[in-house]
């Protein structure tokens, strides 16, 4: 039984898997935490549910992106494991957009697609540094 623990601990300590997860979930709080008081300020309750939902849609990919460049660094298929990872993050916040954009006029979910963007440049600004970090504590 201590031996999962154990393996989680040195995960997180020798730069395994979970040590960039976890740094990831970090940053996407961070900048919850920021953005909270302005979506509270403009749109009350609403703007609080908008932003974590814009951040779960964000965050969720950009920590599957991760894991596939972390299980596929080093292997010969590395290059095609970036492009799967730059799908994965893409994907769900796109459609989400695409989708919002078939319903309704542009200023019903204006501010939930500008909390997206945040998002999005956020996870992944986060996510290529940890990669790089990653590839650097791999050699």
């Amino acid at each position: 039984m201590s031996e999962p623990v154990a393996h989680w601990s040195t995960s997180c300590r020798d730069g395994g898997l979970l040590r960039y997860v976890l740094l990831l979930i970090g940053a996407v709080a961070a900048l919850y935490a920021a953005l909270a008081p302005i979506a509270l300020w403009q749109q009350g309750l609403r703007g609080l549910a908008e932003s974590a939902a814009a951040a779960v849609v964000c965050l969720l990919p950009a920590v599957a992106a991760l894991g596939v460049s972390y299980r596929l660094l080093g292997t010969p298929q590395a290059l095609g494991a970036m492009m799967l990872a730059m799908g994965l993050r893409l994907m769900p916040p796109l459609v989400v957009a695409l989708l919002l954009a078939t319903r309704g006029t542009g200023a019903d979910f204006f501010p939930f697609v500008c909390y997206l963007l945040l998002f999005y440049v956020a996870t992944l600004a986060v996510e290529t540094c940890l990669f790089v970090q990653l590839i650097r504590a791999r050699k």
